[in-house]
């Protein structure tokens, strides 16, 4: 009886230091992407100087998921992003430009919105916060979708030392993809993805301490892919 409880509690000792163990290799574990920016040739001479550096990318209050330097996870979705970039009035003159890096960072500060435990951490969060501004206060602040969002996502990184976040966005239209309706059928591609569900979804990956990117290099220009 003696050694089967001694059994019983080595078990519950192993169980336990299991948890923790496996906790801790999460929390450690290093995340490793492979990113490909697009910009324009305008932008070259200050990437080179002084790299990806989220502390030199314009302030937008409309990002989609905060301040930070832009990544995609596939070549041709940056492709067309920069040939979009160095399309633009304002641009003219420069060629399209494609970085590929290296983005690394521990998991602890890593927020991917593709897993559910990650969602489900911000979400509570963020209920909270809301939550807590809202008491007492008859008049509440007005943001637009875009710009709430924004903000909410860098503070949430600045309460939690989040430098890199992927999230996955559904849309029901894209310039990379092989079709691209008419306008006359836009209506009608609209209403089929919204019964059916079915969207494109866009992997961005949004990094803010200029650390986690690394081995930056250019791998296309213009109609030329650097080999």
């Amino acid at each position: 009886m003696e050694k089967a409880c001694k059994l019983c509690l080595n078990d519950v000792w192993i169980g336990k230091n299991m948890e923790k163990y496996n906790e801790n290799q999460r929390s450690s574990s290093m995340v490793r992407i492979k990113g490909y920016h697009g910009t324009c040739s305008f932008a070259q001479e200050s990437i080179e100087r002084y790299g990806l550096d989220p502390k030199k990318t314009k302030k937008r209050s409309d990002h989609w998921l905060g301040q930070g330097v832009y990544f995609f996870l596939q070549q041709d979705q940056a492709r067309w992003w920069a040939e979009d970039i160095a399309g633009k009035y304002w641009n003219h003159g420069s060629v399209a430009l494609v970085y590929g890096a290296d983005i690394v960072a521990d998991r602890k500060y890593v927020k991917d919105f593709r897993e559910y435990e990650d969602v489900a951490q911000f979400q509570k969060w963020a209920v909270e916060l809301l939550n807590s501004l809202n008491e007492g206060h008859e008049a509440k602040p007005k943001f637009t979708t875009e710009k709430f969002r924004g903000l909410l996502f860098d503070y949430y990184k600045t309460e939690y030392n989040i430098y890199v976040m992927i999230g996955s966005f559904s849309k029901n239209r894209v310039g990379y993809a092989l079709y691209d309706p008419r306008e006359e059928e836009l209506q009608l591609q609209k209403a089929i993805m919204k019964t059916t569900g079915i969207y494109y979804q866009e992997v961005q990956v949004c990094v803010s301490n200029s650390a986690c990117i690394q081995n930056q290099k250019v791998e296309y220009v213009g109609e030329v892919e650097v080999i």
